[in-house]
């Protein structure tokens, strides 16, 4: 909380910083405080309508909130403001991917990786678009490209674990990419349930 109090008297210094606003922002988010959060994020857009960031960051908690279309239109007014807006193209194809539009979830990966090539987090979403589609072995690659450039990445381990059991019932290697990732985050697998995927 001494983050959020130093935050709030640069703001009654300057009221309009940018960067003490988005370390509000944040620092609300981290705590829980959604609604305070969405509201400084709010201010944050208004004040600075071209900035990707707080965006990106409030379409996350409309996400939280299941209010798709609100989220959607962030996404989408991030992706119009840049054109080369990974974040952008891969924050809209998670949300596709709730959305079960999977073809459009892996053309928005593809525009992420354009973007930028060495983009793990792209790697990750267009994985799990492959895993919900069934094609495991396009999954297995992806995150095994996003492991290459990061191995501590947890979602791509847990994932890579599920697809290869899925794939050939290779239960051993599947079930070490899992209790590898569960030693680095071991709520990994409440970030699968909305799409019905769990490790056996």
């Amino acid at each position: 909380m001494d983050a959020l109090s130093d935050y709030d008297a640069a703001l009654r210094i300057a009221p309009t910083d940018y960067y003490a606003l988005m370390g509000r922002g944040l620092t609300l988010t981290a705590i829980g405080d959604i609604t305070a959060a969405l509201s400084t994020y709010n201010k944050l857009i208004t004040l600075n309508p071209s900035a990707e960031f707080p965006l990106h960051n409030r379409g996350n908690i409309y996400i939280e909130q299941k209010r798709y279309t609100l989220a959607m239109r962030d996404f989408n007014r991030m992706i119009a403001l840049n054109p080369e807006s990974y974040e952008g193209y891969n924050a809209r194809a998670w949300l596709r991917l709730i959305l079960k539009q999977y073809p459009e979830a892996l053309t928005d990966c593809d525009a992420a990786l354009k973007a930028f090539s060495g983009y793990d987090a792209a790697l990750d979403t267009r994985g799990l678009t492959h895993l919900l589609m069934k094609e495991y072995d396009q999954a297995i690659a992806d995150f095994n490209a996003a492991l290459a450039i990061d191995s501590q990445i947890a979602s791509s381990l847990y994932a890579r674990g599920i697809a290869k059991n899925l794939k050939s019932g290779a239960h051993a290697s599947g079930a070490a990419d899992i209790a590898a990732a569960k030693q680095i985050d071991d709520n990994v697998a409440q970030g699968f349930a909305i799409f019905g995927l769990a490790a056996e």
